[in-house]
Order: structure tokens, then sequence, then C-alpha cells
């Protein structure tokens, strides 16, 4: 359903990018496809800037670290110490506790996640892309120290498992009782109401009449057609099947 929703706004299932898309009036061009694509990859590594000042260097690097290191502590820093520390722990266990009945998949369990999180950072780094995997990965490690302590007592086991919840929880807890107002007043009478925003009036070559927000770049709960970005060579095609806009004189 969601490539089918992508096929009829842009003619491309995967939009932004150009793979699967379709030759049809209303398709997006390849082009503007393409330079969409590069506008998330630079928002992604180093916002406000152009594809072309921030993708063929890598200065965006440091003020993307230092970003991470200043704002995304629960996010992602705590969780990749706690991935290192697991990692050292399942290793220096699975040394000094040669495993009996382990079975050893479930070393494979945190390479699917390593690869996802290489596939971010060579893409679009920005940590609201991938802050879900950030966590998957300590919790991956988990599983591998668990596999092997079920072979210990039941005292000893419980009290590990302890340990590594508490551990894994700790951070979380901190900011939350460092930060008490994190989570918004939520209205619990229905939803909230959608912004309405002052509009003007545009015509365009062909007579349509086009409606813009006075400021900003979003229509809320506008008339339609609205649009922050009027062109005045749009046209509309009522076709039986699939009306359409398009642009052109």
């Amino acid at each position: 359903m969601w490539s089918l929703r992508g096929i009829l706004l842009s003619g491309c299932p995967l939009y932004p990018s150009t793979f699967g898309c379709i030759k049809v009036d209303w398709a997006v061009s390849l082009d503007a496809v393409k330079n969409a694509a590069n506008v998330v990859y630079s928002w992604a590594r180093q916002p406000g800037k152009s594809p072309d000042q921030v993708l063929n260097s890598w200065t965006w690097f440091g003020p993307w670290f230092q970003g991470i290191l200043t704002g995304y502590r629960v996010a992602i820093i705590y969780p990749i110490v706690i991935s290192v520390l697991g990692a050292m722990i399942s290793f220096l266990i699975y040394i000094f506790l040669p495993p009996k009945k382990t079975n050893k998949c479930f070393f494979l369990v945190p390479i699917p996640i390593l690869i996802s999180l290489l596939f971010w950072f060579g893409l679009a780094p920005d940590p609201r892309f991938a802050n879900a995997l950030f966590w998957m990965l300590p919790i991956s490690m988990i599983i591998i120290i668990i596999a092997k302590i079920l072979e210990l007592s039941p005292r000893i086991r419980i009290g590990m498992i302890a340990v590594m919840f508490l551990i894994i929880n700790a951070d979380i807890a901190l900011f939350f009782v460092q930060n008490p107002r994190t989570f918004p007043n939520i209205p619990v009478n229905g939803f909230m109401q959608i912004p309405s925003i002052k509009l003007t009036k545009n015509t365009t070559l062909s007579g349509i009449n086009i409606w813009a927000p006075s400021k900003g770049n979003r229509c809320w709960d506008s008339k339609i057609p609205c649009t922050p970005y009027f062109d005045e060579t749009l046209n509309f095609k009522n076709n039986t099947v699939f009306p359409e806009f398009t642009t052109g004189k």
C-alpha cells in the first residue's frame, strides 16, 4: 500500500529513490527525485547546508559528531558503551568458560544490526533514522551473554540478569529523573486541533486558483489546492481515471 501511494503521488514506489519509477504523465522527473534524495542525505549530515557543500567532503563530520555527543547521550552514546562492554564480556566469558551446549548461532544476532548501522551512517546519518538500532545492539549483546549464563546455577543466573537489566536501564531512568517534563501535556478529550493559517490566493497562467500560506511552508488545515511552492505553469487534466496536475506552459 505504501509503494502504491508513492506511485500515485510521484510515479516512484520508493521515493526519493529512483528504483522502480514508472513513466507516467504525473511522475516526478528523475533529476528531481535524485535532487530530493541528495537533500535528504545532506540534511541528515549537516542541516541547513546544500548537497554541494556537504556530499563532496567530510567537513560535516566534526559538527555531526559533536551534535551526537551533546544531544544524544541516552539514544546513542549510552547504548554504544553498553554494546562495547557487552562484546568484551562476551569474549571473556567464552574464553574462560568454553561453551558446553551453547548454540554459536547467537553470535550472528548482532550482525544484521551492525550492517544496518553501517548502511545508516553511509546513507543518511541523522539519529532519528536509526534510534531503535542503537538500542537493539546492546540487547543483542545481552542475548549472547544470557545464552551462556543459562548454563550456570539458577542463583548466579538470576543475579547476572538482574544486573544487566539495571545497567541497560540506568541511564534512561537518570534521564527522566533529570528531565521530568520530557513528555508534554497530552490532551485526553480528543485529537489536538490542526492549526489554521492565513492564506493568499495565486492564479496560474491557465486560470487555476492555488492557495499558499502567507508565512511558512505548511498549509495545515487550509483550503485546497494549497501549496507553499506556487508554480504559475500548473495545469489541471481532468482525466476520467486519474485526474492530475501537470506543469508546463
